[in-house]
């Protein structure tokens, strides 16, 4: 009997438990150009080292599932931009919007020379 009720304790215990403890937490934000503010549809974002990340749909927002506690690197990625990466806390992180800005990379200047004729 006594055995029994130890394990009703322990079972109540387990099922009270903080769900964060089993990496129900999320992230959520939005990527967007940094110059116009304009979001990116398809940006790539995921946390370095991990399987855990998402691809912004198309009001730029993204959001990540399941990840455990931890601190990770949020990086996001967009073709023609330049990739943008900040420190992510979780679960402090985990419930407040995250803001991604990318910026273009800097234009390249090329010099014309005229050919010259013989």
């Amino acid at each position: 009997m006594k055995v029994l009720s130890y394990t009703a304790i322990w079972a109540v215990a387990f099922l009270c438990m903080p769900l964060t403890l089993f990496g129900q937490n999320a992230l959520q934000g939005t990527v967007a150009d940094s110059a116009t503010h304009e979001t990116l549809v398809g940006a790539n974002v995921y946390l370095n080292g991990t399987a855990f990340g998402s691809v912004t749909d198309r009001e730029g927002r993204f959001r990540i599932t399941g990840i455990p506690q931890g601190t990770y690197i949020l990086r996001a990625s967009y073709v023609g931009y330049r990739p943008k990466e900040i420190q992510a806390r979780i679960p402090e992180e985990a419930s407040k919007p995250i803001s991604l800005l990318l910026r273009p990379p800097k234009p390249r200047e090329y010099r014309l020379h005229p050919a010259r004729h013989r």
